[in-house]
């Protein structure tokens, strides 16, 4: 049976009672063992833990609030709902039936894993998203339309976004890589491999003069040696063939420049002019070494010298071409008689 009674400080004290109606508390009220509600449990402010009052559910006009060891830890709102607003140094963590870190939010250290509750380990410039460890096989699928494309894009702004782009077209079954907002490469679905922009020039003779002769170590395609004129590289209404893009002629030293490094195929087609018996070699040069390829005749008549090398060059390096037969030869330089090819292939 109930009982009811008042203390020395004046306080209600009741034992063991049941209400089976409306029960409104104006004032504190402390329960000392358990509270069943069957119905609904009304507050003004929030619900605290006792001993302990930084701990707290808080309610504010359509808003909840959780607050641990006076931490924001989650605030609800009719807007959504925010996990550590106050951003403290608290970790955010879901688990899965089979990982206990399938999804981390490392609070100290600003990163992200999935399968992963170490991503600050992997470096400071890729840490933002961390998916799986260094143990197992872990991958990440973007699924598209059978006609539709995959990508993963790499942006510095909003206008334009898409500043270099890895993507996959389902429609064609082909790869691509963008760089500078463009596709720069693409991989078929048979294997080939087109590049746009490749770095090559084709050059051709456009001297009409019958005949010039250089030195030895002359430089061919040099207008300040053995009085040449300067090759076609546009192509004319008489010179076919020529163009270039990113590497550079200059008339005035015969040097051909590369715009960026890598493996180049580079090809010279030069035609001794005499008839008299004469060893002719000539030179595919690499920033004035003479090293690359040479080739050298024994020439009793007009003869065309074909020399071609590979090399492994360097942004801004330069190639010549040279007569390296020992003493002065006569060249012609015509568009039929002799050209340059150069292209990066790798």
């Amino acid at each position: 049976m109930p009982y009811v009674g008042r203390d020395a400080a004046s306080f209600t004290t009741v034992v063991d009672v049941t209400v089976s109606d409306d029960l409104t508390v104006t004032d504190d009220a402390s329960i000392g063992g358990n509270l069943t509600i069957d119905g609904t449990l009304s507050t003004a402010t929030g619900i605290v833990h006792l001993g302990d009052t930084n701990t707290s559910l808080d309610f504010g006009a359509d808003t909840q609030t959780f607050f641990s060891g006076a931490v924001k830890n989650l605030n609800l709102t009719t807007g959504g709902a925010v996990f550590n607003e106050d951003s403290a140094d608290i970790d955010f963590r879901v688990e899965s039936n089979g990982n206990a870190n399938m999804l981390f939010v490392d609070g100290g250290n600003d990163a992200v894993g999935i399968g992963n509750n170490n991503p600050a380990d992997y470096g400071a410039l890729i840490d933002n998203l961390v998916v799986g460890t260094t143990s197992g096989n872990n991958g990440i699928t973007i699924a598209s339309g059978t006609d539709s494309g995959g990508r993963l894009c790499f942006a510095d702004n909003t206008s334009s976004p898409q500043r270099g782009m890895i993507e996959y077209s389902h429609a064609s079954d082909s790869m691509l890589f963008n760089a500078n907002g463009s596709t720069r490469l693409k991989i078929s679905s048979e294997g080939y491999v087109t590049q746009t922009n490749l770095p090559f020039l084709l050059g051709r003779g456009n001297d009409n003069t019958a005949t010039r002769t250089l030195a030895n170590n002359n430089l061919f395609f040099n207008t300040a040696q053995g009085s040449q004129v300067a090759m076609s590289i546009t192509g004319s209404s008489s010179v076919t063939g020529g163009g270039s893009h990113g590497i550079t002629y200059a008339s005035g030293n015969g040097k051909f420049t590369v715009p960026v490094a890598g493996k180049y195929f580079i090809e010279g087609r030069l035609r001794y002019a005499s008839a008299t018996d004469a060893a002719v070699s000539v030179a595919i040069n690499t920033n004035g070494n003479n090293a690359l390829a040479y080739v050298i005749l024994q020439c009793t008549e007009a003869t065309t010298l074909v020399v071609s090398g590979v090399a492994n060059l360097a942004a801004n390096d330069f190639i010549t071409f040279s007569n390296i037969s020992g003493g002065d030869r006569v060249f012609f330089n015509a568009d039929a008689h002799s050209g340059v090819s150069i292209f990066l292939i790798g």
